[in-house]
């Protein structure tokens, strides 16, 4: 069974609307900008969702990647993903439970600003550059895209609409990543 692996970003986009449903919409992933992660260049390239998206694929928003805290589904119409040239665009119509509610509230006031997502990888390609590790992640199974408070890619964004007035907040924050479920990335070296 491959491992499922975590991305976070902690630049979030608050718009507002009045008079309407909340929705949450931002990027989980952006293409082709290079982060660092346990020490290693990661970057998401461009086309690495298209096969999970072509497949009517059943991927879930969770609050911090906490399966117990469903806030939306792709399969529902509560969760819709699409890519653009930028990244991976998510609009997440929040369910009306406490955990919902919860998600509105903490976008809304920039108490949480960053998104993650969660996926296991299909093809990537490792190399050392300079005595430096790059990996390029080429393909992925995406499982869930996730409201977090700890980052990892600070160009992803998210944000909240309501219907008819606009506000754009943007914000960046930066923190420590935590990444303890590496499957050695060592094992497929190539070396330039």
């Amino acid at each position: 069974m491959r491992e499922i692996e975590y991305r976070s970003s902690s630049q979030m986009l608050l718009e507002t609307r009045e008079n309407a449903a909340a929705v949450l919409t931002g990027y989980a992933s952006t293409f082709d900008e290079p982060y660092e992660i346990d020490g290693v260049t990661e970057t998401i390239k461009r086309g690495a969702f298209n096969s999970t998206l072509e497949g009517a694929p059943d991927v879930f928003a969770f609050l911090n990647h906490d399966t117990g805290r469903i806030i939306a589904r792709t399969l529902t119409g509560s969760l819709k993903l699409s890519v653009d040239e930028k990244g991976l665009q998510t609009e997440i119509y929040p369910i009306d439970t406490a955990d919902g509610r919860t998600a509105i509230e903490l976008v809304r006031t920039g108490t949480v600003t960053s998104m993650s997502f969660g996926f296991c990888v299909d093809d990537d390609t490792i190399e050392m550059r300079n005595g430096k590790l790059f990996r390029d992640i080429n393909k992925i199974s995406l499982h869930e895209v996730s409201i977090v408070a700890f980052p990892a890619n600070s160009k992803a964004v998210i944000s909240m609409r309501c219907k008819n007035q606009i506000d754009s907040i943007l914000a960046q924050k930066k923190s420590k990543v935590f990444i303890s479920n590496w499957v050695n990335p060592l094992a497929n070296i190539k070396k330039a």
